[in-house]
């Protein structure tokens, strides 16, 4: 059965992510969207401070906003479904350093955007997107 229907928003973070939570806590929400890295970069190699966890959960408890009520949203330039190789492996990297970020800050999901199948072939895609998944899922515990 389908928990409550949540009403969020994907606020700005102009002040970090915890003030995005305050911005969505000010506007009545119960959920959030946020991006934990720069989305124009693939942030292969962009971790979460343990001080910035803290300072983002005040804020969620301050906004009353529970972490699992929170989702990340990816990089934009992440193209799991390309055939380019270089393109394809910094792509893959970026979405499991997504994941072990979303999995630091104890937020309840991550949504991206897969990609284009640049070459046509959106079976071989298909099968690129979900090779990066299963390597994103890996990278974190449980």
């Amino acid at each position: 059965m389908p928990g409550p229907l949540l009403l969020g928003a994907h606020c700005i973070d102009n002040g970090g992510i915890p003030m995005s939570a305050r911005r969505a806590g000010r506007a009545g929400m119960q959920a959030l969207q946020i991006f934990s890295a720069i989305p124009k970069y693939y942030n292969e190699k962009i971790s979460v401070k343990p001080d910035r966890v803290t300072r983002f959960h005040a804020a969620l408890a301050e906004a009353g906003i529970r972490p699992e009520h929170v989702i990340v949203h990816a990089a934009y330039v992440l193209n799991c479904a390309t055939p380019d190789e270089e393109k394809w492996g910094r792509a893959a990297a970026g979405l499991a350093k997504e994941f072990e970020r979303s999995t630091v800050l104890g937020v309840g999901g991550v949504c991206f955007h897969p990609g284009a199948a640049t070459d046509g072939d959106k079976e071989a895609a298909m099968a690129r997107v979900s090779e990066a998944m299963r390597r994103a899922l890996a990278a974190v515990p449980s």
